[in-house]
């Protein structure tokens, strides 16, 4: 049950990271920044809390690090880094050239 999420979360974090980095690098792309950050930055912050809980699990307490992983990862970490990512594209997506046009 771990494994496949955690693949789920590092291929957010690739995919999401790749597209980014085209987005970054042709400016042309800027109108498309909002799905590419969102991706990224919602499985890095799962990715982390993932690997957190999993020391906390390892290191502290069995229980709380169960739950950090299984249950504060998915939830907290997919939707509150998806916020993020997607609030940090739209103001790419503002500053983007006047003379863009989609």
């Amino acid at each position: 049950m771990l494994v496949p999420m955690m693949v789920f979360f590092l291929a957010l974090l690739v995919v999401g990271g790749l597209t980014s980095l085209m987005v970054l690098i042709n400016p042309d792309d800027a109108h498309k920044a909002e799905f590419p950050f969102a991706c990224f930055f919602a499985g890095l912050t799962a990715f982390a809390l993932a690997s957190v809980g999993g020391l906390v699990y390892e290191y502290v307490s069995e229980p709380i690090g169960g739950v950090i992983t299984m249950l504060i990862a998915p939830t907290l970490g997919l939707f509150g880094g998806g916020v993020f990512g997607y609030r940090l594209g739209k103001r790419r997506r503002r500053r983007r050239a006047p003379n863009d046009d989609d």
